[in-house]
């Protein structure tokens, strides 16, 4: 990780450079250039959090796929299935935008890679 930046006067959190290595090689299995969080005031009387907007830029995941029932992310995966309560946590994501990503999806079985891009601006705002 570059940088973090927090801004307590405009609820913002900004992450620069983040790179998660897999574990088994050197390559990165999720990384972005800028991470940017915007939140509300409002979640203090809301009770849950809100957050006006979230800016991604250049966005990238790498998906292998092992075998039939195996990926690069299983052991990120819990297997057990415990029960559990209902949270009561509030949220609300507001005006998504993620800037020039890629998605690479390699297919060992199949010996096929995909990769996607997506488009330079993807904006989702709220209804």
């Amino acid at each position: 990780m570059q940088s973090v930046a927090v801004n307590p006067f405009a609820l913002s959190l900004t992450i620069k450079g983040l790179k998660i290595n897999e574990p088994d090689g050197p390559g990165a299995f999720v990384s972005f250039d800028r991470l940017y969080l915007n939140l509300e005031s409002v979640s203090i009387l809301k009770r849950g959090l809100v957050l006006r907007e979230i800016i991604i830029e250049k966005p990238f995941v790498n998906i292998v796929r092992k075998d039939a029932h195996l990926y690069n992310f299983s052991d990120l995966i819990k297997k057990e299935k415990k029960e559990e309560k209902p949270s009561d946590f509030k949220f609300s994501i507001n005006n998504i935008r993620i800037v020039g990503g890629k998605i690479d999806f390699t297919d060992t079985p199949k010996k096929k890679d995909h990769f996607r891009t997506i488009p330079m601006k993807s904006v989702f705002k709220r209804a």
